[in-house]
């Protein structure tokens, strides 16, 4: 699993609050909970499914996954712009964000 080196500070704070959830349990924010916690508002482009896809980063691309990814976990977009984290670890949960995916 890739981890959180620093290299895009602006999402840092996203990843420590998913690092003191409890890794049994989903997380589901909205973006305006999201800019709070990272305090900065998210760039457009966060609207688009691709943004919160959980396939690894490669180079400066998309490093704001491992945000979530680095953690131990996976993200959900969901209509309203709101996000589900779920945790990678727990059964089922590698399916789920591409199934919901899919199914919008």
């Amino acid at each position: 699993m890739p981890s959180y080196d620093g290299s895009m500070p602006k999402y840092a704070p996203l990843s420590r609050f998913l690092r003191r959830r409890r890794h049994d349990d989903e997380i589901r924010l909205s973006f305006a909970e999201i800019e709070r916690i990272i305090g900065a508002i998210l760039p457009k482009a966060a609207a688009d499914l691709e943004w919160w896809s959980n396939t690894p980063a490669t180079g400066r691309r998309a490093v704001q996954r491992l945000a979530w990814l680095g953690v131990g976990y996976l993200a959900a977009p969901e209509p309203g712009e709101r996000v589900l984290f779920c945790p990678a670890t727990r059964a089922g949960a590698a399916s789920r964000p591409s199934e919901r995916e899919a199914t919008r």
